[in-house]
């Protein structure tokens, strides 16, 4: 199976003037590369594609992936981990871990917990009473 990998390399991002709190939650490259040598101890083919611009870039020019493993990020906004999930459905491309809502649901404290207090988790305390 060919499994792409979507990661935010933070020397990618400081390299282009970006802050390092901006790049706080960024990956190494020592992490990058254990993630592949797992993959392929697995028997995968990988492809590092890197991150959202890079997986843009990639598409654009017509590569394709069975599934893509993604730990990407982003950047910015309730939104930020969405993005590269929300790209690879357009495609039809497959990939692990959580779809674009979930992952902008889970970045948004009031509206997870309102989801949350919906079905009675234990957080419901947090909502002020009437």
């Amino acid at each position: 199976m060919k499994v792409g990998l979507t990661y935010d390399l933070r020397s990618w991002y400081t390299d282009r003037g970006y802050s390092m709190d901006e790049t706080a939650e960024f990956d190494k490259q020592e992490t990058v590369d254990a993630i592949d040598n797992s993959l392929k101890q697995m028997g995968h083919e990988t492809e590092p594609i890197g991150n959202v611009f890079q997986l843009i870039e990639a598409i654009a020019v017509g590569k394709r992936w069975d599934i893509v493993f993604n730990i990407a990020e982003g950047l910015y906004g309730d939104g930020r981990e969405s993005v590269v999930p929300a790209i690879l459905d357009q495609y039809k491309i497959h990939y692990v871990f959580s779809g674009p809502v979930i992952m902008g649901l889970s970045l948004n404290k009031h509206l997870a917990k309102t989801g949350g207090c919906s079905c009675r988790s234990s957080s419901q305390s947090w909502l002020p009473d009437n």
